[in-house]
């Protein structure tokens, strides 16, 4: 598979994958057995950060243990919860010795730094696959399997960086239904070719969909302040030095209600949010923009760092080398759009160039629209390599 990368000002650079990732869909009849599909010494840990959850949690805890693959570790950590979270956690993890719940004195750290300790916990443990969950969803019984499966499909090694999503069904507090997929409601779709230039902008990785390899984590990791969301920054990581797999299927009766951190919102009612939303004055909405590009110069150093350890090991002309390369290279052109003596103008020409993008055209022109307003002599640091 041949993807365009257009990151060089003289010239574009054709990357060759060696792993065609366009993997067709498993028909139920193709499902492998995952004995025989992945290494026996392969250990699956799903990890869940709870903050005030009560109320779904068993349900969703009784969904992870009814999976029809039942080799797993459960690592849940309670981010301060003043609900009795913290009292179920104890009863479940009695009734399921497979569940061992997190004990610290760290306080409330909120969503990313939660995560980020339990995929730390999980490494320690020797986790090779990570499995994210929220705390208000419910699993399919096959989800697991099903995306293992998919990952042997398509030949995934924990020792790679990988990182695997699907689609998900949309459900109500009572898991009544509301839409059968996630992504055709809101008009997303997964990107096997360049995902990194609609990463920068847009994310289509849902974390609680997400199994991740040991690999991936432990170069992605310590998640960073500018991060979005935990799960935004492993999808541009494994965008940037590996590959994104998609599971076609919705594995995750995704729950909605008023408590929700981010949710669901159809799609023509999201657009004429963000549309409103990007349209108003010049300077309403810059904000968001300057977060995306603040986590993009996070990702450019994280790169330029690993770069720099390629260096000192000599491991500089492997293959994954010079596609942590190509990837920071990309970052560093599309970073210098915002740095000083760079016009408007030319930013937007720049962007077109790239082909940086939102997957919606009509959000793509209001987002590049409002893009003209963002400070154009923005101070980001320019990382050596």
């Amino acid at each position: 598979m041949s993807i365009w990368w257009g990151f060089s000002r003289q010239r574009k650079v054709e990357v060759e994958f060696i792993i065609d990732i366009r993997a067709a869909v498993l028909k139920p009849s193709e499902m492998l057995d995952l004995k025989r599909a992945l290494p026996a010494s392969s250990s699956v840990y799903i990890i869940l950060s709870t903050f005030d959850g009560a109320t779904h949690l068993r349900e969703q805890v009784e969904s992870i243990s009814k999976q029809s693959n039942s080799d797993w570790r459960l690592l849940i950590r309670d981010d301060q919860s003043s609900d009795g979270t913290d009292n179920l956690l104890k009863e479940l993890a009695v009734k399921d010795d497979r569940i061992e719940v997190l004990q610290d004195e760290l306080g409330h750290l909120g969503s990313n730094e939660s995560f980020s300790r339990l995929m730390e916990a999980a490494l320690s443990r020797g986790a090779d696959w990570i499995a994210i969950s929220d705390q208000d969803d419910v699993w399919k019984p096959d989800k697991l399997d099903l995306q293992l499966a998919r990952l042997a499909a398509v030949g995934a090694r924990p020792d790679e960086e990988v990182l695997i999503h699907s689609d998900l069904m949309v459900v109500g507090s009572r898991l009544e239904a509301i839409s059968p997929s996630l992504h055709r409601a809101m008009k997303l779709r997964h990107e096997d070719h360049s995902p990194l230039a609609t990463l920068l902008l847009q994310n289509f990785v849902t974390g609680c969909t997400c199994i991740a390899s040991r690999a991936l984590l432990e170069r992605a990791l310590p998640i960073p302040e500018e991060a979005i969301v935990y799960d935004w920054w492993l999808a541009l990581c494994a965008g940037s030095m590996g590959r994104i797999v998609f599971e076609p299927a919705s594995t995750v009766l995704y729950r909605q209600h008023s408590q929700n951190q981010i949710g669901f919102k159809p799609y023509r009612r999201a657009l004429g949010g963000l549309l409103a939303h990007l349209l108003k004055p010049h300077q309403i909405g810059v904000d968001e923009i300057m977060d995306t590009i603040k986590q993009a110069h996070a990702l450019e150093l994280h790169l330029a760092n690993l770069l720099g350890d390629c260096e000192k090991d000599g491991s500089e002309g492997r293959s994954d080398s010079r596609r942590l390369n190509l990837a920071h290279d990309f970052l560093a052109e599309y970073i210098g759009l915002y740095r000083k003596g760079h016009g408007r103008a030319r930013r937007v020409c720049g962007l077109a160039r790239l082909r940086v993008r939102r997957q919606d055209p009509i959000l793509d022109a209001a987002l590049k629209l409002k893009l003209l307003f963002v400070p154009v002599e923005c101070s980001f640091e320019a990382p050596s390599t």
